[in-house]
This record gives C-alpha cells, sequence and structure tokens, in this order.
C-alpha cells in the first residue's frame, strides 16, 4: 500500500495508530457500516514482529466499538498463518471467493448472551453466579478478565462506573444478597447478564431470565433476598486491571 493511500485513509477517519512509548508499532483500517465494522487490515512494522502486538490489536478494536455487533475481514487464502490467527481469535469462515477467504465475529456481548443462553435451566452454577457470568464472557470470547472473588466484590472492584436504571445489553448487574458459609450469613452478592430489554440472565437455583427488579423477590437460602445496586457497561469490565 502507498504512502498516499494511507494518507487517504487517515484522511477519512479510517486509520488507527498503536504506539507504545510515543513509537508507531502498528495500525489499522477499520470501515464502520452502521452496526458491522470491516477490519480493513491490521499491520505491525517487522521489528516488532512477534511481540503479541497483533492479537492485541484485534482485542483492543472489538473493545472500541461495543456497538457493533458483527466484525469482519477478509484474508488471501493461500496466507495459511494469518488464517490460523484469525481462527484463533474467534473469527468464523463464512465463505471464500476470488482467492479471498471472508471471516465474521459476532461481538464479545453477543457471543456473552448467546453461550449464557445455551446454559438455561442448567444446574451446574447452582450457587457460583459471579463464575456464571465470567465464563459466559470469557469462554465464548477467548479472553481473561479481571474481577473479584465474589459477586459484592466485583462490584466494589468496578463501583467507580456503577450505573443505575435499566441496564444496557451486556451489561454486569450487581445485587447485595446474604449467603450462606460456614461461618454463617455473608454478603457475597449476586450478578447477572444483562439482556437489554429489562430482562437478565442469571444464575440462582438454575441459570434463568428474570425481570433485573423481579430479582429483588427472590428468597436466598439465608432467607434474604437480593437488592439491586447498578450496572456496569462491559467495556468498564474488559478494561479492568489485575490486582497487584
Amino acid at each position: 500500500m502507498s504512502v498516499s493511500f494511507y494518507t487517504e485513509m487517515a484522511r477519512q477517519g479510517h486509520l488507527y495508530k498503536l504506539t507504545e512509548e510515543g513509537v508507531i508499532v502498528g495500525g489499522a483500517i477499520l470501515f464502520l457500516q452502521g452496526d458491522v465494522l470491516n477490519i480493513g487490515r491490521i499491520f505491525v512494522a517487522p521489528e516488532h514482529f512477534r511481540k503479541g502486538y497483533g492479537s492485541f490489536m484485534m482485542q483492543e478494536i472489538e473493545s472500541m466499538f461495543p456497538g457493533v455487533k458483527e466484525f469482519t475481514l477478509d484474508t488471501p487464502d493461500w496466507n495459511i498463518r494469518t488464517n490460523s490467527f484469525y481462527t484463533k481469535l474467534g473469527y468464523t469462515e463464512i465463505k471464500r471467493d476470488g482467492g479471498l477467504i471472508y471471516f465474521s465475529k459476532l461481538n464479545l456481548t453477543e457471543n456473552m448472551i448467546r453461550w449464557a443462553e445455551s446454559k438455561l435451566g442448567s444446574t451446574a452454577y447452582a450457587g457460583w453466579c459471579l463464575a456464571f457470568i465470567e465464563d459466559a464472557l470469557e469462554i465464548s470470547n477467548h479472553i481473561e478478565i479481571y474481577g473479584g472473588d465474589s459477586a459484592k466484590e466485583s462490584c466494589e472492584m468496578y463501583k467507580d462506573a456503577l450505573r443505575g436504571g435499566v441496564p444496557e445489553r451486556g451489561a454486569f448487574v450487581f445485587y447485595d444478597c446474604l449467603c450462606p458459609s460456614e461461618n454463617g450469613p455473608v454478603n457475597w452478592g449476586h450478578c447477572g447478564v444483562s439482556l437489554g430489554d429489562g430482562r437478565v440472565i442469571h444464575a440462582w437455583d438454575t441459570v434463568r431470565i428474570d425481570d433485573y427488579l423481579a430479582i429483588e423477590k427472590l428468597t436466598a437460602l439465608t432467607g434474604d433476598h437480593p437488592e439491586y445496586l447498578g450496572w456496569v457497561a462491559l467495556d468498564r469490565v474488559l478494561n479492568q486491571k489485575p490486582r497487584v
């Protein structure tokens, strides 16, 4: 690609750069059309090959556009290494045409919700509400996130971004709730994932869907009822740094 091409892409707002300590190490050309983002290409400076920048950029791109429902891209069919790279990141081959392989990936939110809904009725997560929503996000998207050891602790970690009202789709939704322990009732809290229409999918006795306020009417084994605290947008969860 010529310098004039990149200059024009920058002028149109399609060119993004990745820097480290002020030095450009790579970049991407992105095209947003409605709720679909086409990743025209990503590139890394040769001296920074095999340092993880490619994977990092792809994760950052997906995090930058939380409202996007689908990410698309294409690569030459002869480039086995690149095609394997995108497959490992969760992209699915859609078709082959004209020497190109076309890939697609639903965004983090949709992957998470689809995985969570596949567990409806399961008792595997009974008493493990935080593990349920973290698994939904991590397993479906092949990523790792950082939170607390309980729903209450995670809520405290994200409290700078805690909001009230009807939670947006994909948000982590938190409640106070006394839970049984060897030393008596403990406020480990409760949590779920918002479906964006006032409903929350969460692990109680089974994985189930309830209105976010109706969850307050459920009764825990301690006799306590969850108390709604608020919700945290998915991008805040993704940006949480590991505890030192």
